[in-house]
């Protein structure tokens, strides 16, 4: 549609007036206009990347341990596979140690378990052990730490003297260095390996696990 000049009355063509100085204003930029839906780098509209628990593994067969003394009198009393999550304290893997007059009880005790298949076929962040755990003696000491296979994992965290939750967490395959996947979570036992010290050459202390779980987080 062609428009009369405002000041003449001539039509205008392209930017302005033939006849007289008239010239059309310029229309200001517009914005950048985003999509009703805006999708982020690197995923889909809704998408998430953050870590959310897929699978819970227990332990359901074979158990296998190595218990190394180091002075002392040292001992293991094991567990079950079902005693591991069954609820309770009154079972459990227990790592002795007793001063025989001379030398405190020092040993550390490893326990893997075969746990259920995994079949999670996502990305896995990270996997988790968590454990119920004491030393017995407040004279006493002991630690604890994540264990696979012949591999520990992350740091050792002092048990205290009475029950409590100790989480245990990896994001890569310690026996490789590279990203969990569902086939290596397959390919081994999982547990954990405890240090227990009396607290003298006539104490005795345990350190003793009831529980174990062991958890897939991944989106």
């Amino acid at each position: 549609m062609v428009m009369p000049c405002p000041q003449c009355g001539a039509p205008v063509l392209g930017g302005g007036c033939p006849r007289c100085t008239y010239r059309k204003p310029k229309e200001a930029p517009k914005g950048r206009e985003l999509p009703l839906v805006y999708t982020a780098p690197g995923g889909e509209p809704g998408s998430s990347t953050t870590p959310v628990l897929q699978e819970t593994l227990l332990a359901t067969g074979a158990r296998s341990s190595n218990l190394v003394v180091i002075s002392g009198g040292v001992s293991e009393a094991a567990n079950t596979a079902a005693g591991t999550h069954d609820g309770s304290d009154s079972t459990a893997d227990q790592l002795q140690v007793a001063g025989d007059s001379v030398d405190i009880g020092q040993g550390t005790l490893e326990v893997l378990y075969t746990v259920t298949t995994s079949v999670f076929s996502g990305t896995i962040d990270f996997v988790r052990i968590i454990c119920r755990a004491q030393v017995t003696d407040p004279q006493g000491s002991g630690v604890i730490i994540g264990d696979i296979g012949t591999n520990t994992f992350g740091v050792a965290v002092p048990l205290t003297n009475a029950y409590a939750s100790y989480t245990l967490e990896t994001d890569v395959d310690p026996g490789d260095g590279l990203p969990w996947t569902t086939a290596k979570i397959n390919s081994y036992q999982w547990g954990f390996l405890i240090t227990a010290q009396s607290g003298d050459p006539n104490d005795a202390s345990d350190s003793e696990v009831t529980e174990m779980r062991v958890e897939v987080w991944g989106h």
